[in-house]
């Protein structure tokens, strides 16, 4: 049994269907609803529902978004959006996990691909480097290819936000070496790096591994070192996120999209609060979950990695243009995809992430 859709090779329908020997003749029928193709990563084809409701549970009761629902009664019962709206209107930062949500390719996931699809991918679990928190996913490949990223069942997050989905953080890199916003070539980079007269700036693109090896080369050579990251260590666990119920709240949802998830259900208070969400690093009283940019801030904390060394040079290890005051050359930290290693979040969690693909590393030029 098959309809050809993307879905083919994760299609619960297909895959019953199959088991139970159910004849492709039963199901039969005409299309009778609208695709939707409106958005530009996703499609809605309501004609392959089956009505279980995850979607419309996971919208409504989990990501608290409501962005699609029941539509009708009887026989004309389908899932959409609100009536005169297409899947391009809604607004939500948990579209996308309603592709994986979806056991049977109504709602599924256009990669910006050229090659049409389906794909059967083989899924490779890493994080995301989108922001602190270092939600775990998986990266799916086919030949090579950086198909998509999905939500891990047996993950501490559980579920994906549009940011590691749509704007794919992880596999963006900078072309090149940068020296002062101007590309130079890899050359006159390791020219620069060869003479030593600089201070050595890390960002949180890096893995905690490849944080210690340039603190090493830092020491041998007798090089500063400092980060883009500085503040005080996270202090909130997981646990701590789960137990309590009053919240001080001074982060931004629409920055950290899962916090809409994790804070659901509590209070959001100015005083006698239990745990504290922040981008500033303010020191409190009450366990705090500091959220930052990039994957292993956390991680350059608590390697004792943080602010920027004075100096006239710098070489900056960075996945996009940094500019400080004095002669900057900036150092492609490489795609968070061609990465291995462990990276430590915002709630204090060392979690592994496994190289998707084989690339460069700037560990290299730095022996």
């Amino acid at each position: 049994m098959s309809c050809g859709c993307l879905a083919v090779f994760d299609c619960k329908l297909r895959e019953y269907a199959t088991l139970y020997g159910v004849k492709p003749e039963l199901g039969r029928g005409e299309k009778r609803f609208e695709i939707d193709e409106s958005h530009p990563r996703i499609t809605l084809d309501p004609n392959k529902c089956v009505l279980c409701g995850l979607c419309v549970r996971f919208t409504h009761e989990i990501a608290e978004e409501g962005v699609i629902d029941y539509l009708f009664r009887g026989y004309d019962t389908r899932i959409g959006p609100p009536l005169g709206d297409t899947i391009a209107d809604v607004e939500g930062k948990f579209i996308g996990e309603l592709a994986d949500v979806c056991p049977v390719g109504v709602i599924v996931e256009r990669p910006p691909l050229t090659k049409p699809g389906p794909w059967k991918t083989e899924k490779i679990k890493t994080v995301c480097n989108g922001c602190s928190l270092a939600c775990e996913m998986a990266v799916e490949t086919y030949a090579g290819l950086l198909v998509r990223a999905s939500s891990v069942e047996d993950s501490w997050n559980r579920y994906l936000c549009d940011v590691c989905r749509f704007e794919r953080p992880w596999e963006k890199t900078l072309s090149g070496p940068l020296l002062n916003g101007k590309p130079v070539s890899w050359e006159e980079a390791k020219k620069f790096i060869e003479s030593e007269s600089y201070a050595l700036v890390l960002t949180p693109g890096l893995t905690n591994e490849e944080i210690e090896a340039l603190k090493a080369f830092a020491e041998r050579k007798g090089v500063p070192i400092g980060s883009t990251v500085s503040g005080s260590p996270s202090t909130a666990t997981l646990d701590d996120v789960r137990k309590a119920r009053r919240v001080l709240l001074r982060a931004d949802p629409e920055k950290f999209p899962l916090l809409k998830i994790l804070l659901r259900g509590k209070e959001i208070v100015e005083e006698n609060y239990e745990l504290a969400v922040t981008e500033d690093g303010e020191v409190l009283n009450v366990p705090a979950l500091i959220l930052r940019k990039g994957a292993n801030a956390e991680g350059l904390i608590r390697a004792g990695v943080t602010g920027i060394p004075k100096a006239e040079r710098y070489v900056v290890v960075s996945n996009e243009p940094v500019e400080l005051s004095g002669e900057t050359l900036v150092i492609p930290a490489g795609r968070w995809a061609e990465k291995g290693g462990t990276v430590t979040n915002a709630l204090g969690m060392e979690l592994k992430m496994e190289r998707v693909m084989e690339g460069y590393s700037p560990l290299g030029l730095f022996s």
